[in-house]
């Protein structure tokens, strides 16, 4: 999709922007990038500030603003604790 920049800015369409309520923005070289900065739940609301110094972080940040715009809710540090035990214990009873 192409838009025009007005004087004003730049309009996104709102199907672009479904259950996103704040973006980061900021250019990259000759690019400029979205990122969305607010969970689909309200309360998990939080600022996306620092740039990916590598390939991997700038990965993992796409990975994120995909999960985000999908409305897929983060998973807190619990439920990454979680799941990595859950992960363990599967491996030991394959090895069992």
């Amino acid at each position: 999709m192409k838009v025009n920049v007005t004087e004003q800015g730049l309009i996104i369409p709102k199907e672009f922007l479904t259950g996103i309520q704040a973006v980061e923005i900021r250019r990259d070289r000759d690019q400029i990038i979205l990122t969305p900065s607010v969970a689909s739940n309200p309360s998990q609301v939080e600022s996306v500030s620092s740039v990916p110094k590598t390939p991997l972080g700038k990965r993992l940040r796409e990975l994120r603003a995909k999960i985000v715009a999908s409305g897929e809710p983060l998973l807190t540090a619990e439920d990454i604790d979680r799941e990595i035990d859950e992960q363990r214990n599967r491996f030991k009873e394959v090895e069992t």
